[in-house]
């Protein structure tokens, strides 16, 4: 039996629906998207309650938006705006009742997509008064103002690709994502990439944590990559050629020539050629549950039961085991020496034999790079140390960093919003605070250029030579997101955050440093 509460809610979505309707001839056609933007100050805002998180408070039915609150006494009366150019499908002040009123507006892209984003507990005031139903409103104009709400005044806001004149209630029992609700902010930092001039492409993948396994790039610039219950080939310009629907649960691929060979959980592995045929298979009695990490001829795999295992170069002999070894969160390998930072925040060191050379635990997140030398480096907690000298913990709290040592000697560390350039004698060459980005960051150079990336989808170039920021953009990503990057020959940045792998014209994407 329904709520009085739910029947009330009900009957208000009736009346707000007779409300805004109209002869379908009378709805203007609006301009396309030229721009995404959110709805509130997203620096002042936070956001409170994420997207198909259950609550309890409702039954643990599923969040169909994202709350934003702008803090204690701040968020009544602030201004809402339209996050793009779009139309007005429902606009009602008493959609949700005692909860505030509702707009809806439909936005159209060049490409031809169609998203609806929702607004809700919202109210009007003496200067703001709700859009009129079926008329067009621009980017950034203002739609309402906060009203008051249960717990606190907030922002409900959501991103749906169904039911363009309906509020819904706000919470689903199904999954948000099949009943055709979308995550708001991912829709909003993926579009602000793709409407840049240096987006090029990009392809869907269907895990929004991504691949544990980089894609395998092909001599041609087109990428086989393994996806939720599939193994696919991209072309150079963002297309999907070709997909193979895997038999068993998949973790991870390894390059092999133009090829690739699949590595299933069960330990089982598989070639599949350029045209997605599969070939040979054989088993190896360990299972992975990793990326492959490799050093020299040996290639390794953390196993779900809790080791590290090594594999010959042919994949078929384990040459050696070590038992208790956490999940890794990043590694590096001199050939004679591997280093493992542990998602339990330890640094282990071991031969190329499995032998360990130290097993020490980080107080600070840690990054890990080869120097010019030949030797193992790591960062952690602004401090750098050689991984084969004794490792002194001077940091008293984690934060995300990138380490990359040159083949000219020189050092670049990114720690806590701050990028370092060194010399060989390690003195300072230049420094610069970048605020506000986050994730776990990789750092590659291309030329002169420093590219860093994150798990929370920041893209920043940097010249290498004074530290002169370049470009930068961002797409969606999280905590749990994997992160990959390669620059082809033919000047396509191909970047895979998540969910997602994003072509970006690398020319173009380093803004004041490009040609």
């Amino acid at each position: 039996m329904r709520s009085p509460t739910f029947l009330l809610l009900c009957l208000f979505t009736l009346i707000a629906a007779l409300i805004v309707s109209a002869p379908a001839a009378a709805q203007p056609q609006c301009g396309v998207v030229e721009s995404v933007a959110f709805p509130v100050n997203a620096s002042v805002f936070r956001l409170m309650q994420d997207f198909a998180v259950p609550n309890y408070r409702h039954r643990g039915w599923f969040h169909t938006g994202e709350d934003w609150w702008g803090g204690r006494g701040q968020s009544l009366g602030q201004p809402v705006r339209a996050i793009a150019n779009g139309r007005v499908t429902l606009s009602s002040p008493i959609a949700w009742g005692r909860d505030g009123g509702v707009v809806i507006l439909e936005h159209t892209f060049a490409d031809g997509t169609i998203y609806y984003s929702q607004y809700g507990h919202l109210g009007e005031s003496d200067a703001v008064t709700f859009p009129r139903p079926y008329t067009c409103v621009t980017a950034g104009e203002v739609l309402g103002v906060i009203a008051e709400s249960r717990p606190a005044p907030h922002l409900h806001f959501e991103i749906r690709i169904t039911n363009f004149d309906l509020p819904g209630p706000g919470y689903t029992e199904a999954d948000p994502f099949a009943e055709g609700y979308r995550r708001p902010s991912k829709m909003i930092y993926n579009w602000q990439a793709h409407l840049s001039p240096a987006h090029l492409w990009y392809a869907d993948l269907i895990d929004e944590r991504g691949p544990l396994s980089p894609p395998v790039v092909v001599s041609d610039n087109s990428l086989i990559y393994i996806d939720t219950g599939r193994v696919a080939r991209l072309t150079s310009d963002g297309r999907v050629l070709w997909r193979y629907i895997l038999e068993a649960n998949g973790v991870a691929l390894l390059p092999d020539g133009d090829a690739a060979i699949i590595v299933y959980t069960s330990g089982r592995m598989q070639r599949i050629d350029i045209n997605g045929t599969p070939g040979e298979s054989w088993e190896t009695g360990i299972t992975p549950d990793s990326a492959p990490l490799r050093n020299d001829d040996t290639i390794l795999f953390h196993t779900s039961d809790g080791a590290l295992a090594a594999l010959s170069a042919d994949l078929r002999t384990v040459l050696w085991r070590l038992a208790d070894v956490p999940p890794i969160a990043r590694w590096a390998s001199s050939g004679r020496v591997l280093a493992l930072v542990t998602l339990e925040d330890e640094l282990l060191v071991l031969s190329a034999v499995g032998e360990v050379i130290s097993r020490q635990p980080l107080s600070a997140a840690a990054s890990l790079a080869v120097g010019a030398d030949g030797r193992l480096y790591g960062a952690a907690g602004g401090g750098m140390f050689a991984i084969d000298a004794p490792y002194t913990s001077g940091a008293s709290a984690a934060s995300p960093n990138a380490l990359l040592h040159a083949s000219d000697g020189r050092i670049y560390l990114f720690d806590n919003g701050i990028f370092t350039a060194f010399d060989a004698q390690q003195q300072i060459i230049w420094q610069y605070a970048v605020p506000g980005l986050s994730g776990t960051f990789g750092m590659a150079q291309y030329g002169d250029i420093l590219l860093l990336t994150s798990t929370h989808g920041f893209i920043t170039t940097v010249r290498a030579g004074d530290g002169a920021l370049c470009g930068t953009a961002r797409i969606y990503g999280d905590d749990r997101a994997q992160q990959w990057q390669a620059l082809g020959a033919d000047g396509v940045l191909r970047i895979a955050v998540a969910d997602q792998i994003i072509g970006f014209d690398w020319n173009e994407l380093l803004g004041a440093c490009g040609e």
